[in-house]
């Protein structure tokens, strides 16, 4: 997986969970910096596109996360 994606979809995760104001404040600044960094970079991308693209990622990313990374050995 491309790094900065994966520093987006952490930083997305990190707002989603966060248990107060002040944290999911702080996560959703740092979310929305590395989404205006891409922008920055690809003025032809919208920003809803990009927040749609990354809550698609962000549910893949869960799934995977969730898989054992080898598989099991026959009993």
């Amino acid at each position: 997986m491309n790094a900065k994606l994966e520093e987006i979809l952490k930083a997305y995760d990190s707002f989603r969970e966060a248990f107060d104001d002040d944290e999911a404040a702080h996560w959703e600044a740092v979310y929305d910096s590395l989404l205006e960094e891409i922008i920055a970079r690809n003025p032809r991308v919208s920003k809803d596109a990009l927040r749609r693209f990354t809550e698609t990622e962000h549910r893949k990313w869960l799934l995977a996360q969730k898989k054992p990374a080898t598989l099991l050995p026959k009993a």
